[in-house]
Protein backbone atom coordinates (compact mmCIF):
# COMPACT_ATOMS: atom_id res chain seq x y z
CA UNK A 1 0.00 0.00 0.00
CA UNK A 2 1.50 3.29 -1.09
CA UNK A 3 0.96 6.31 1.14
CA UNK A 4 0.07 9.51 -0.62
CA UNK A 5 2.11 12.65 -0.22
CA UNK A 6 -0.83 14.28 1.61
CA UNK A 7 -0.91 11.51 4.22
CA UNK A 8 2.85 11.64 4.75
CA UNK A 9 2.70 15.41 5.31
CA UNK A 10 -0.25 14.98 7.68
CA UNK A 11 1.58 12.37 9.74
CA UNK A 12 4.78 14.41 9.75
CA UNK A 13 2.93 17.54 10.86
CA UNK A 14 1.10 15.59 13.58
CA UNK A 15 4.36 14.08 14.84
CA UNK A 16 6.03 17.51 15.00
CA UNK A 17 2.98 18.94 16.76
CA UNK A 18 3.02 16.14 19.35
CA UNK A 19 6.73 16.70 20.04
CA UNK A 20 6.24 20.47 20.37
CA UNK A 21 3.21 20.13 22.68
CA UNK A 22 5.11 17.62 24.82
CA UNK A 23 8.03 20.02 25.08
CA UNK A 24 5.74 22.84 26.21
CA UNK A 25 3.76 20.73 28.66
CA UNK A 26 6.67 18.92 30.27
CA UNK A 27 8.83 22.05 30.36
CA UNK A 28 6.11 23.83 32.29
CA UNK A 29 5.61 20.82 34.58
CA UNK A 30 9.34 20.74 35.37
CA UNK A 31 9.34 24.47 36.21
CA UNK A 32 6.23 24.12 38.38
CA UNK A 33 7.65 21.12 40.25
CA UNK A 34 10.95 22.92 40.86
CA UNK A 35 9.08 25.96 42.17
CA UNK A 36 6.95 23.77 44.47
CA UNK A 37 10.02 21.94 45.77
CA UNK A 38 12.20 25.03 46.38
CA UNK A 39 9.58 27.65 47.22
CA UNK A 40 10.60 30.92 48.89
CA UNK A 41 8.58 34.09 49.48
CA UNK A 42 9.59 37.72 49.21
CA UNK A 43 8.18 41.13 48.40
CA UNK A 44 8.47 42.76 44.99
CA UNK A 45 7.86 46.26 43.69
CA UNK A 46 5.53 46.81 40.73
CA UNK A 47 7.41 48.68 38.00
CA UNK A 48 4.97 48.64 35.08
CA UNK A 49 1.65 47.48 33.69
CA UNK A 50 1.32 46.08 30.19
CA UNK A 51 -1.18 44.37 27.95
CA UNK A 52 -0.64 41.32 25.82
CA UNK A 53 -2.58 39.15 23.39
CA UNK A 54 -6.35 39.44 23.56
CA UNK A 55 -5.97 42.59 25.68
CA UNK A 56 -4.95 40.65 28.78
CA UNK A 57 -3.35 42.86 31.38
CA UNK A 58 -0.08 42.07 33.12
CA UNK A 59 2.01 43.62 35.83
CA UNK A 60 5.79 43.66 35.84
CA UNK A 61 7.79 43.61 39.06
CA UNK A 62 11.33 43.54 40.39
CA UNK A 63 12.65 41.85 43.51
CA UNK A 64 16.01 41.16 45.10
CA UNK A 65 17.52 37.85 46.24
CA UNK A 66 20.96 37.95 47.87
CA UNK A 67 21.57 41.42 46.48
CA UNK A 68 20.79 40.47 42.87
CA UNK A 69 17.79 41.94 41.06
CA UNK A 70 15.27 39.68 39.31
CA UNK A 71 12.31 40.51 37.11
CA UNK A 72 8.94 38.86 36.77
CA UNK A 73 5.40 39.34 35.65
CA UNK A 74 1.91 38.22 36.49
CA UNK A 75 -1.75 38.71 35.76
CA UNK A 76 -3.33 42.07 36.50
CA UNK A 77 -7.08 42.48 36.89
CA UNK A 78 -7.74 46.21 36.41
CA UNK A 79 -11.42 45.93 37.35
CA UNK A 80 -10.69 44.54 40.82
CA UNK A 81 -7.02 45.30 41.54
CA UNK A 82 -6.05 48.56 43.18
CA UNK A 83 -2.34 48.26 42.43
CA UNK A 84 -0.27 51.11 41.12
CA UNK A 85 3.37 51.46 40.11
CA UNK A 86 5.57 51.38 43.22
CA UNK A 87 3.23 49.16 45.26
CA UNK A 88 4.60 46.05 46.96
CA UNK A 89 3.24 42.59 46.17
CA UNK A 90 4.04 39.11 47.47
CA UNK A 91 6.15 36.95 45.14
CA UNK A 92 6.98 33.24 45.15
CA UNK A 93 10.33 32.22 43.64
CA UNK A 94 12.47 29.13 43.25
CA UNK A 95 15.44 29.42 45.63
CA UNK A 96 17.60 27.41 43.18
CA UNK A 97 16.56 29.52 40.17
CA UNK A 98 14.97 32.86 41.17
CA UNK A 99 14.17 33.57 37.51
CA UNK A 100 11.40 31.00 37.99
CA UNK A 101 8.93 33.19 39.90
CA UNK A 102 5.26 34.12 40.11
CA UNK A 103 3.05 36.44 42.05
CA UNK A 104 1.61 34.74 45.11
CA UNK A 105 -1.90 34.94 43.65
CA UNK A 106 -0.81 33.30 40.38
CA UNK A 107 1.08 30.63 42.33
CA UNK A 108 -2.00 29.72 44.39
CA UNK A 109 -4.12 29.57 41.24
CA UNK A 110 -1.57 27.33 39.49
CA UNK A 111 -1.77 24.81 42.35
CA UNK A 112 -5.28 23.86 41.30
CA UNK A 113 -5.12 20.63 39.36
CA UNK A 114 -6.27 20.66 35.76
CA UNK A 115 -6.03 16.97 34.81
CA UNK A 116 -8.22 17.35 31.72
CA UNK A 117 -5.63 19.34 29.74
CA UNK A 118 -3.44 16.44 28.58
CA UNK A 119 -6.31 14.25 27.27
CA UNK A 120 -7.76 17.26 25.46
CA UNK A 121 -4.43 17.98 23.78
CA UNK A 122 -4.06 14.34 22.75
CA UNK A 123 -7.55 14.39 21.26
CA UNK A 124 -6.75 17.58 19.37
CA UNK A 125 -3.90 15.76 17.65
CA UNK A 126 -5.60 12.41 17.13
CA UNK A 127 -8.97 13.63 15.83
CA UNK A 128 -7.56 15.08 12.58
CA UNK A 129 -5.66 11.85 12.02
CA UNK A 130 -8.83 9.83 12.54
CA UNK A 131 -10.85 12.17 10.33
CA UNK A 132 -8.51 11.82 7.37
CA UNK A 133 -7.64 8.16 7.78
CA UNK A 134 -7.70 5.98 4.73
CA UNK A 135 -10.93 3.99 4.50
Amino acid sequence: MKASRKNILLYLFSFILIIYMGYLIFGEVIKRNSLNKNVEYTDAVIVDFSSGPRMRCYLDYNFFVNGKEYHGGGWHYPDSDTFSVGDTIRVVYDKVNPDNNKTYRDYIYSQKERPFIIPVLILMVLLPLWRYRKK
